[in-house]
């Protein structure tokens, strides 16, 4: 009986070391490789190692520009008069950026203007689904939850599924690089996504998207207003969406969506029905449009008009509580 008791206890502690050595080691979402970020081809939490690394090093950047990964088609160093890093993450939602952004502040960091971009899946992912979610589990709430961080990263089934695409993925030798210093995720002349393929994966959706307007609304109030106090200048622009997603984000109250963004604070819209959003070769998969496109937003932010077949659409009005 004793000697059972010892192999059942040995085996107990095998088990647990285990559980907590094999995540560890492979890190397949690079929170512990927040210094040294590794292209393993697997999704990072890019919202946990960015705020590590702006909080936790001397940087340079006096701007930020916060959004989903469909903000990662803006390459901002070509922002002009500031030096803005892209703080894209994977369903970046506001009440998150208005937390980083009293994160930074609270650290004394430069901030001269804060940018951020919106659109449908900005009031549609309920914040709290992301505090289950490895790769998208916030700074703010890592910081403050850690037991339930190591509770759901400290998983070893996950870090054994990642093992195949970790092996099989070629890494870029400049991802570290583009991550640190710029933070863009959409590079130039990457393949634009079929047309039937788009309409097949986006024409029909019949899921129960669950709204959350007026948190999202409250926490762009709540920016602008920390934004004022501390002398920065917000920012704010509705993001392009295909013509397809934009027909299904109306059924969802978008236009409602827009009217409280309006009633906040003005902003730029690039989204509706303009020759941008109607040609797919303009995105990259359902959800993303292409670097190029980024280009054209970045010449309006910077103050230029659009070209005259995008500006008689609308494309980048400046919308400033004169209706929608």
């Amino acid at each position: 009986m004793k000697r059972f008791v010892i192999k059942t206890l040995i085996f107990a502690i095998f088990c647990a070391l285990v559980s907590t050595l094999m995540p560890l080691a492979v890190d397949p979402y690079n929170v512990f490789h927040t210094a040294n970020i590794r292209d393993n081809g697997v999704e990072p939490n890019k919202h946990y190692i960015k705020m590590e690394y702006l909080l936790g090093n001397e940087v340079d950047f006096d701007a930020y520009l916060f959004g989903s990964s469909r903000v990662g088609a803006l390459h901002t160093e070509k922002l002009e008069g500031v030096k803005c890093y892209n703080m894209t993450y994977s369903e970046g939602l506001p009440v998150e950026h208005l937390e980083n952004v009293r994160s930074l502040i609270a650290a004394g960091k430069k901030l001269k203007k804060v940018y951020i971009g919106v659109d449908v899946a900005s009031y549609t992912n309920p914040h709290e689904s992301h505090h289950a979610d490895p790769i998208r589990m916030p700074y703010e709430y890592i910081k403050a939850h850690r037991l339930d961080f190591y509770r759901t990263y400290f998983d070893p089934a996950k870090a054994f599924r990642a093992l195949p695409t970790i092996f099989k993925h070629k890494a870029d030798p400049g991802y570290a690089d583009i991550f640190y210093n710029k933070g863009w995720a959409i590079d130039y002349d990457v393949p634009d996504m079929a047309a039937d393929a788009y309409v097949e994966n986006t024409i029909e959706d019949g899921s129960d998207w669950a709204s959350e307007m007026e948190t999202e609304l409250e926490a762009i109030r709540e920016l602008k207003q920390l934004c004022d106090e501390n002398a920065v200048e917000l920012i704010v622009f509705t993001l392009p969406m295909h013509e397809v997603t934009y027909k299904n984000a109306l059924k969802h109250g978008y236009k409602d969506f827009l009217a409280g963004l309006e009633s906040i604070t003005a902003f730029y819209d690039f989204s509706g029905l303009n020759p941008i959003t109607e040609a797919t070769e303009n995105y990259i998969d359902p959800s993303h449009f292409n670097a190029e496109v980024g280009d054209v937003m970045i010449d309006v932010l910077n103050g230029n008009e659009p070209e005259e077949r995008l500006s008689k659409k609308g494309f980048g009005r400046l919308c400033t509580g004169d209706g929608l």
